[in-house]
């Protein structure tokens, strides 16, 4: 994906346009990937967006309900082995979107050493959490 963005990037004229990308969460993560522990395309363009002294923002969108393969409406918050962070969870509105600004967060919470790890690797690699008020029946 790297290889691609920069060949792409390589050729435009005008390199201080906007760029959006739609990837995946781990994909666009700042520093290391979290499944993988790669530096992937996000910390790529995060590096070059520091390079060319422009802005650089990722988001982090997560769902609190989700429906398994056999139809059944899970609850990620209820769910023991659930994929996101119960911290986010929590920030649910079934009629809204939720959006959390993490940088200040960042810097209020660095030591706190009271919220889960996971949310403290997600603080630390994205800009801005979305919950999706999305209740598929």
């Amino acid at each position: 994906m790297k290889k691609n963005f920069y060949q792409y990037y390589d050729h435009t004229k005008d390199k201080n346009k906007k760029v959006f990308f739609k990837l995946g969460a781990n994909h666009l993560a700042k520093g290391q990937n979290l499944s993988t522990h790669l530096y992937d395309l996000g910390n790529a363009v995060f590096e070059l967006s520091q390079h060319n002294q422009t802005n650089f923002a990722n988001i982090f969108f997560l769902n609190r309900y989700y429906i398994t393969e056999k139809g059944e409406l899970i609850d990620d918050l209820e769910d023991p082995d659930g994929e996101y962070p119960k911290e986010f969870l929590k920030l649910y509105q079934k009629d809204q979107w939720v959006v959390v600004d993490m940088r200040p967060l960042k810097v209020r919470y660095k030591n706190d050493k009271t919220l889960s790890e996971a949310t403290y690797q997600i603080m630390d690699k994205y800009d801005f959490i979305v919950v999706s008020p999305e209740v598929m029946k």
